[in-house]
């Protein structure tokens, strides 16, 4: 099980809240505890209020799950396009691998704007797991 043998893991967390549970959820069941570092990131793509990531419904979900499982974690948050953002934050953190959750966009939303995840993964050195 990859996510049992790696010591960070860079976890996507997007504002879709069931998205954010099955993230969480893969890391409570599966996560070494005492040996993984888990970063919850979450990017803004427009923060003009200067919103903190802990407010997101999303964010305050699996941070729920993680602490209910006794998963430490650190939350990180940035603004700007969230694909770039995520590369970003894979080279200053350097995780074991990158943990995303799929899109509930449409079809013609991925085909006229692209997918994060998609870009991500053709972009990345890191592993990805796609949930």
């Amino acid at each position: 099980n990859i996510v049992m043998q790696s010591q960070k893991i860079l976890t996507c967390i997007s504002s879709d809240e069931e998205i954010a549970k099955e993230c969480a959820r893969l890391l409570a069941e599966s996560a070494n505890h005492a040996q993984s570092e888990v970063l919850l990131f979450h990017c803004f793509s427009n923060n003009p209020g200067g919103k903190s990531a802990v407010r997101v419904a999303a964010v305050q979900t699996a941070m729920e799950i993680l602490d209910d499982a006794n998963i430490e974690y650190q939350t990180i948050e940035d603004s700007g396009d969230p694909a770039s953002r995520i590369l970003a934050a894979e080279k200053e953190y350097e995780p074991d691998f990158i943990l995303l959750g799929k899109s509930r966009r449409s079809t013609a939303d991925k085909t006229l704007f692209g997918s994060v995840t998609e870009r991500v993964m053709k972009e990345t050195t890191s592993p990805v797991i796609y949930v």
